[in-house]
């Protein structure tokens, strides 16, 4: 019997061993399983047909919506970084299509779809997508790596690109 650290004289393995430290990409696994759960609900009664048009259309919601590209700038530093890499490599033109789908593979993680289905309910939540579309975005994220992000990723890094050429002047209109 290994007594715990913490003093309490109780084994171990029932006491802080307990509680052990889970790391960022379970926990973010764990937040969208929670999530998808009344998704399931929600979109339960449509066909495969149909959820796979919400999914589409859920997947437009990045073009669509500006504020979907904001709160996915504005998520936690792993995503933007990785939104960051995007751009670099859209800045870099066509010859670098094998970096830029090297740069979005690396940016499907799940703090990155945790990212972006917190950015489907900051658009819900201000009346900007049906809430059928981000339930059947949530089953999507919550499956795994998903068209989705890719799309929200490449989306938001053209809008970091598009700002970082109007700042430098490049791209802005001539006055007569």
């Amino acid at each position: 019997m290994r007594p715990c650290a913490c003093g309490s004289g109780r084994r171990r393995s029932e006491c802080c061993g307990w509680f052990r430290r889970v790391d960022e990409a379970r926990a973010a696994t764990a937040y969208l399983v929670r999530q998808a759960r009344p998704a399931r609900d929600l979109v339960g009664p449509f066909s495969a047909a149909a959820l796979a048009s919400l999914q589409a259309e859920a997947a437009e919601l990045a073009t669509q919506c500006p504020q979907f590209a904001e709160a996915l700038l504005g998520s936690r530093d792993p995503v933007a970084a990785d939104v960051r890499r995007v751009a670099r490599a859209l800045e870099q033109g066509p010859g670098a299509e094998a970096a830029l789908r090297a740069a979005l593979r690396r940016a499907d993680t799940p703090m990155a779809r945790v990212a972006i289905a917190r950015a489907m309910l900051v658009v819900r939540e201000a009346g900007l997508a049906d809430e059928h579309v981000v339930a059947a975005a949530m089953l999507e994220l919550a499956a795994g790596p998903s068209p989705i992000t890719e799309l929200a990723v490449r989306v938001a890094a053209a809008g970091l690109v598009r700002r970082s050429r109007v700042a430098v002047g490049v791209g802005r209109p001539a006055h007569a």
